[in-house]
């Protein structure tokens, strides 16, 4: 987990007046499958609720994202997957995702689930058993851990961006948490690695540190002791960048 590819990484496509551009933060089919063929096997994606309640690939509800709906109101599953992201790209349901997982067997998934985590998880628990162990689960709050291992999750990452500045900051409280709540790691902000004493306190705990969102100048933060960084560009998993 050096790279992960945050939201399916950078896609490119036409814009309103059909000039080619980058998007980020797509969570599409495209952004997919531009992993899988650079080699990119860990991928964070976001997860939504449609109005009926479906699992799907978004970061939320937003005009920036489909501009057919009104901010903050979700479309049903079946108008979801009728319309295109930024107005080019493929919506990913669950079941969409789970037939590229089942097709990429090397891919893993980063959880981000936006609406309410637990029944986020509770779906993708009941909808794909046999696939847990592919899924690392981001918690947003000590007190989701206990519910995601009785789901069936075995690898579970602390995802620090909801708490409070104190509490993600309380390198103390979150090394003690650790002891006792077996981690993959925990996942921050890129700007805590500038707080005083703040990842030298961090690795103490012996969990491996990942930092969102970094595109370039990744060498500092790995000399810091970072274990990976999620990034837009899957590119950097490719074997001829020599970074995997």
């Amino acid at each position: 987990m050096e790279y992960v590819i945050h939201a399916a990484g950078a896609v490119i496509g036409p814009d309103l007046w059909g000039q080619e551009r980058e998007y980020l933060v797509s969570d599409s089919w495209e952004g997919l499958l531009h992993c899988a063929e650079v080699g990119a096997q860990t991928i964070e994606l976001d997860f939504s609720f449609t109005e009926d309640d479906k699992l799907v690939c978004l970061h939320d509800w937003s005009r920036e994202y489909l501009p057919c709906i009104e901010d903050g109101v979700p479309l049903t599953l079946d108008d979801f997957l009728a319309t295109k992201i930024y107005g080019c790209f493929t919506p990913v349901s669950l079941d969409m995702l789970i037939t590229f997982m089942t097709e990429h067997e090397e891919i893993r998934v980063v959880t981000d689930i936006k609406d309410n985590n637990l029944m986020g998880l509770t779906v993708i628990a009941e909808t794909c058993p046999d696939m847990k162990d592919r899924f690392i689960v981001q918690i947003y709050d000590k007190s989701e851990y206990d519910a995601v291992c009785d789901l069936g999750f075995s690898y579970i990452l602390f995802t620090l961006y909801r708490l409070t500045w104190m509490e993600k900051t309380d390198w103390i409280s979150l090394s003690d948490y650790s002891h006792t709540h077996p981690l993959v790691g925990f996942t921050f902000s890129s700007e805590l690695c500038d707080v005083n004493g703040f990842v030298e306190g961090m690795l103490l705990s012996g969990v491996p540190l990942y930092i969102h969102t970094v595109n370039d100048d990744e060498e500092r933060f790995f000399a810091m002791g970072i274990s990976g960084i999620y990034t837009d560009y899957a590119q950097k998993c490719s074997p001829e960048m020599g970074t995997s």
